[in-house]
């Protein structure tokens, strides 16, 4: 079979708005903090993201989505780093 099974589909996206195509490490944060879960953004957008996780057991309806980046120093002080987001 060409292209592989990838499991089921999701229902038809509820985003009001156009999202654009990231690919990006995240974590699924909840538990007061204590929980984190690792995942992929796959699109990101004013009104939601969509994202991967390797299993969906244990993960609650409702959950911080922080979005780790790869961002690179330009400048620096004694105790403050002015970063850009690649």
């Amino acid at each position: 079979m060409k292209g592989g099974n990838r499991g089921p589909k999701c229902p038809p996206s509820r985003q009001l708005r156009p999202r654009r195509r990231v690919l990006k490490a995240g974590q699924i944060v909840f538990n007061a903090r204590k929980s984190t879960i690792d995942c992929t953004v796959r699109s990101l957008g004013e009104d939601g993201a969509a994202i991967d996780v390797s299993n969906i057991a244990g993960i609650p309806g409702e959950f911080v989505l922080a979005i780790i980046r790869a961002d690179r120093v330009v400048a620096q002080a004694e105790r403050r780093l002015e970063l850009a987001f690649d």
